[in-house]
């Protein structure tokens, strides 16, 4: 049987891929402030539950599809592997977890 996934693993790996978007190639000045904007809308308090899993809908379309091609566990692994740190102080992202 299958574990369940919780709504704040969700939300990990919606952030986590919004990371590795930034990471990968050169984002333009555009797409690094919707990246930024989507990831500090998610972390935040200001959102509803609903209103969250609404945005990463509109984001990622079915991420819960998504996340079972590409599970967490590979996401948390690739984030590892990057300095983290730099990033975040490159784009002025706050990188929780």
């Amino acid at each position: 049987m299958e574990s369940e996934i919780t709504f704040e693993e969700e939300l990990e790996w919606c952030v986590g891929q919004l990371v590795l978007g930034l990471l990968s190639g050169r984002p333009n000045s555009e797409q690094i402030k919707e990246s930024k904007k989507v990831i500090d809308k998610l972390q935040g308090n200001k959102l509803s539950y609903v209103s969250k899993r609404h945005l990463m809908n509109v984001v990622f379309g079915d991420y819960r599809k998504r996340m079972k091609d590409t599970p967490l566990d590979k996401v948390r692994e690739e984030l590892a592997k990057q300095n983290l740190n730099a990033l975040s102080s490159q784009y002025r992202i706050n990188i929780s977890k």
